[in-house]
């Protein structure tokens, strides 16, 4: 009987165990609370080997994006670079075209006020000479003044690009920590 007694006992007590446990996991707030419980074990020992912090990835992201944009800076500081070279070319050749132009004029005021035929052959010579330096310079900027104006206009735009990248990726750091701080 003593047997049957502390069975039932321990039955009687087992059972209220059972029921008081089955109220508190139906509980939503103990649900959720462990959600919370296990979902902060995972990001603090998982996340370690498997990135799982959702923060962490999406600043990530944007880590990434950032270093786009520094590339994009280092390619427009290259294009800075051959946009000056060739400013300086063009500026060299508009010089030479300009100077040209005046030894031109200078050579064909000789060319009328010559005197002799071997003076005449000379200046000739010599105004065949300048015009071609004058006809290379002027085809030189031809040539290039529209590659010129391509790299002024991709400059800036790559200017434009970076700053409003900078200003889109600070939004971005703003608003995760926003969402983090939110959560």
């Amino acid at each position: 009987m003593i047997t049957l007694a502390w069975d039932t006992t321990e039955l009687i007590i087992a059972g209220g165990i059972a029921f008081f446990l089955l109220l508190v996991i139906s509980n939503k707030k103990f649900r959720r609370g462990f959600s919370y419980l296990a979902q902060w074990i995972a990001e603090k020992f998982l996340s370690q080997m498997i990135e799982m912090n959702r923060w962490q990835i999406m600043y990530n992201v944007v880590d990434e994006k950032d270093k786009d944009l520094e590339a994009v800076k280092i390619q427009n500081t290259n294009i800075r670079g051959q946009q000056a070279q060739r400013g300086k070319e063009l500026q060299e050749n508009n010089e030479i075209m300009q100077t040209s132009n005046e030894k031109i004029e200078i050579l064909k005021e000789k060319l009328q006020a010559a005197k002799s035929q071997a003076e005449v052959d000379e200046l000739k010579l010599q105004l065949s000479e300048v015009t071609s330096d004058f006809t290379n310079a002027q085809g030189f900027i031809n040539d290039v003044k529209p590659l010129y104006n391509d790299l002024t206009t991709l400059v800036n735009y790559t200017d434009k690009i970076y700053r409003q990248g900078k200003v889109m990726l600070k939004i971005a750091r703003s608003s995760i920590d926003s969402l983090k701080k939110r959560f």
